[in-house]
C-alpha cells in the first residue's frame, strides 16, 4: 500500500506526463439531474474551506487548475440550463447551520 505522499507523487507524476495539456472534446448526453450533480459536485471539491481536505488528487492541483474545474462545471451548468437552480440550491445551503 502506497503512502498519501507516495500516491501524491504517482498522481503528480501522472498529471505531468507529455500530452496531458492537450484538448480532447468529450461528448456528454446527460440528464439535467446528472448535468447538476455533475457540476455541483465540481464546485463543492474545488471550493474547498482552508485546512479542509478534499482528496488526494485536488489537494495537489494547482489554483488555476482548479479555477479551470470550475469553468467547467460553470459551462456544465449552463449548457444544462441549471444555473439558476445551482445557484439556488447553493444559497438554500449556505443557510444552513452545521
Amino acid at each position: 500500500m502506497l503512502s498519501t505522499n507516495e500516491l501524491a507523487g504517482v498522481y503528480d507524476a501522472l498529471l505531468s506526463m507529455p500530452g496531458m495539456n492537450e484538448k480532447v472534446k468529450v461528448n456528454l448526453n446527460l440528464s439535467r439531474k446528472d448535468a447538476l450533480l455533475l457540476g455541483c459536485l465540481i464546485k463543492k471539491s474545488t471550493a474547498g474551506k482552508e485546512g479542509e481536505k478534499a482528496g488526494i488528487i485536488l489537494d495537489n492541483l494547482s489554483a488555476e487548475n482548479l479555477k479551470e474545474l470550475g469553468v467547467y462545471a460553470d459551462e456544465i451548468l449552463s449548457k444544462s440550463e441549471m444555473t439558476d437552480v445551482s445557484i439556488k440550491l447553493t444559497s438554500l445551503g449556505g443557510s444552513r447551520k452545521e
